[in-house]
């Protein structure tokens, strides 16, 4: 060992050595991998813009995503990238793509991948960092997202340097600059920095957003119907959303069906059940900074009452005073920066456990209405009825969870029952029966509510958290946790026992028109039977049945 020359890798070294756990472990998923971390990634942004233009009072614009698959040569994409390397600019999402050689054969392992979207771009000097530096981003707060580390276009650049040794290209437009950005960009994955072939800007821009450009390997016949699945699902939860999708020469359209856009995530505080000792730390070392208090003598650090009172949610200075005093064992009033370890240890341990702190606030989530959901259910997959139902928000690791359950039954659905999982409204495709959705569902026993060997149903669950609990990176499937399953498991037998008495008032409404058919039938003879007997005196035939039909609708209808 003492011969050995150790070496350090930095952040993209062990990504790019690692990339199995972001969901990069083959070509076919890692082509999927690849599109749906760039689709996510526009989906923030315009979600971002979304949230910008509300507060500044303007009119907002929905999303427009525009996604682009291509099968290609690793001959001609050389050849494009060497003919083109000062080249540059705005244009459709198809610019630069339309005049390859489209090989139609999908098993070519070599493709470009383009998305697009109109939201509100990233100025020219922040590009580098963004999308240059792994472990770069803007998801490092406690608020909900789609992604967990904001690496995720950043692997797939990785991954896309590994297989073809190719750029990426990247255009940004901005609102309030007029003009365009425009950079073929690598990785350096030794120094985690950027290197630039081109960057420019390009004056006169019509427009805004971003448009990202990869050319990889990957194998596009495993991931064609995973990807089709996956924005058929998306458009589902993501309903104010237009999605435009072009495989090869196949072109698809998912569109948006309401105007109603749902409540956007906010940043919150963290809950002290979720801090560990490092975050602790972390927290601890924000300070000295401006801070107004009673005492100025504490040249910027806050008592410990204070520190719990302003950085956590939920925490009054009466309730941090006794959990130190009582709990921990620490004088409330003593400074934050007369902290040493063995008190960060102590304060860390009792935090996690301290029961009569409030519950996570979950007023920070953002929401799907069933209203909207249920509308893009009624487009997406024609049912006949749609029962949904919200389960009790619940705490993980100090992070609050909110669970939605629909189900919709019956109409243009296959006959048997499908699950669909949705994390912070991302379609979850792969490692189903590891989910704990569908093992809430095992032990739903959907059979006792629904006979599904006879009707068809679709399950959609969607959970919601500030941090979902993923049991990997690549964001597969959610941990069993046992509350969680058990809260998922009652929403989804609530939804089932609502289809449950759908269909038993559809059958007796089916009993009661059948009986009242017979009575209807009964009726005529009796009519046509009287008035034969009485020779139509004093009542003809038609008037008796109509005082006989008279009598049926008062009883029966």
């Amino acid at each position: 060992m003492a011969s050995e020359k150790v070496e350090t890798l930095s952040a993209a070294q062990w990504f790019k050595e690692n990339s199995e756990i972001a969901g990069f472990d083959n070509p076919g998923k890692s082509t999927f991998t690849s599109v749906r971390e760039l689709v996510e990634n526009s989906l923030d942004a315009c979600d971002d813009d979304i949230q910008l233009l509300q507060m500044r009072g303007e009119e907002i614009e929905y999303p427009n995503i525009n996604i682009v698959i291509h099968p290609v040569s690793h001959e001609r994409i050389r050849q494009k990238i060497l003919a083109n390397l000062d080249e540059g600019g705005s244009g459709s999402v198809l610019e630069g793509i339309e005049d390859f050689e489209i090989e139609h054969d999908p098993s070519e392992k070599y493709y470009v991948i383009e998305v697009g979207d109109n939201g509100p771009g990233i100025y020219h000097d922040l590009v580098s960092l963004v999308f240059g530096t792994v472990f770069t981003g803007t998801k490092y707060g406690i608020k909900q997202g789609r992604g967990r580390f904001g690496m995720g276009a950043k692997m797939a650049m990785i991954h896309a340097q590994k297989t073809t040794g190719l750029d990426t290209e990247i255009w940004s437009a901005t609102r309030d600059i007029p003009e365009e950005s425009y950079f073929r960009i690598k990785i350096d994955l030794k120094s985690n920095s950027p290197i630039y072939s081109t960057q420019k800007i390009i004056p006169d821009n019509p427009w805004h957003g971003l448009r990202m450009r990869l050319y990889l390997g990957g194998n596009l016949i495993w991931a064609k119907q995973r990807i089709l699945e996956y924005f058929k699902q998306m458009s589902l939860v993501t309903p104010y959303v237009n999605f435009r999708l072009v495989i090869g020469d196949e072109k698809y359209l998912f569109k948006r069906v309401t105007d109603e856009i749902p409540p956007l995530p906010i940043e919150t505080k963290p809950h002290p059940h979720g801090i560990d000792i490092e975050e602790l730390k972390e927290m601890t070392k924000r300070y000295p900074r401006k801070f107004v208090i009673k005492n100025e003598k504490n040249e910027g650090f806050p008592t410990l009452a204070e520190f719990l009172h302003i950085d956590f949610q939920g925490i009054g200075e009466g309730t941090a005073k006794k959990f130190l005093r009582y709990k921990v064992d620490i004088d409330p009033n003593m400074l934050l920066n007369e902290l040493n370890e063995a008190h960060i240890f102590k304060l860390s341990q009792a935090m996690s456990t301290y029961d009569d702190f409030p519950a996570p606030d979950s007023s920070c989530l953002s929401i799907l209405p069933h209203e909207s959901l249920e509308q893009a259910a009624n487009v997406l997959l024609e049912p006949e009825y749609i029962n949904s139902v919200t389960g009790k928000i619940i705490a993980i690791k100090g992070h609050p969870v909110h669970i939605t359950t629909s189900v919709a039954f019956g109409g243009n659905i296959p006959t048997g029952a499908t699950l669909y999982r949705f994390a912070n409204r991302i379609p979850l495709l792969f490692k189903e029966r590891s989910d704990v959705c569908y093992k809430a569902l095992e032990e739903a026993n959907i059979k006792r509510y629904i006979d599904v060997n006879v009707h068809g149903v679709t399950v959609i669950v969607s959970v919601v958290s500030t941090r979902i609990p993923y049991q990997d990176a690549a964001k597969d499937f959610i941990a069993d946790y046992d509350e969680l399953r058990e809260t998922i498991k009652l929403s989804m037998q609530k939804a089932f026992r609502g289809i449950k008495t759908y269909i038993s008032r559809k059958e007796a409404e089916k009993k009661k028109e059948k009986e009242l058919e017979k009575l209807k039938d009964h009726a005529d003879r009796l009519a046509i039977s009287l008035a034969k007997i009485t020779k139509g005196i004093p009542m003809s035939e038609s008037e008796i049945q109509h005082k006989l039909m008279k009598i049926i609708e008062r009883e029966y209808i």
